[in-house]
């Protein structure tokens, strides 16, 4: 069932997430709740709480797993990886680390200010020997500012 449940309803509900990812309270917890719904179900996690039943079938909130596609993505446009379609533009901090900018939406689709992810790469991601070899290098096609 739980193979069902990854196949079918959660590749739908993350389908493109980085792009549509939601930031109403409501939205959240109307998606949030198929997954909820789906393990209650299951009889022999029906008397825990929600929180407990994820951690007992090894599954991250549907939020978190949306928060992760977005950082990997960022990571991707920021090395290359992934093409910058956006116009996503990154500067350097000396105390921050790296900060993503993203150009604001056009007017019509949304009405939300434009956000600014801030990213800690050095500390997060890389090993320390990544760390010094690729210090303070951006991949050439992203532009900084």
């Amino acid at each position: 069932m739980l193979t069902l449940y990854k196949s079918l309803v959660r590749s739908i509900l993350e389908f493109n997430s980085p792009v549509w990812n939601p930031t109403k309270v409501g939205e959240i917890q109307a998606i949030e709740g198929v997954q909820k719904t789906f393990t209650s179900r299951i009889s022999a996690l029906k008397s825990d709480d929600y929180w407990k039943r994820l951690k007992e079938m090894s599954l991250m909130s549907l939020q978190r797993r949306r928060e992760r596609y977005i950082i990997l993505q960022v990571w991707k446009i920021l090395h290359g990886v992934s093409p910058n379609d956006i116009g996503m533009k990154f500067r350097e901090n000396s105390r921050r680390g790296i900060i993503a900018v993203t150009p604001p939406l056009v007017r019509g689709c949304s009405q939300r200010k434009p956000v600014a992810l801030r990213w800690f790469l050095r500390c997060a991601w890389s090993t320390p020997l990544e760390r010094s070899a690729n210090e303070g290098q951006i991949a050439k096609n992203v532009p900084v500012i």
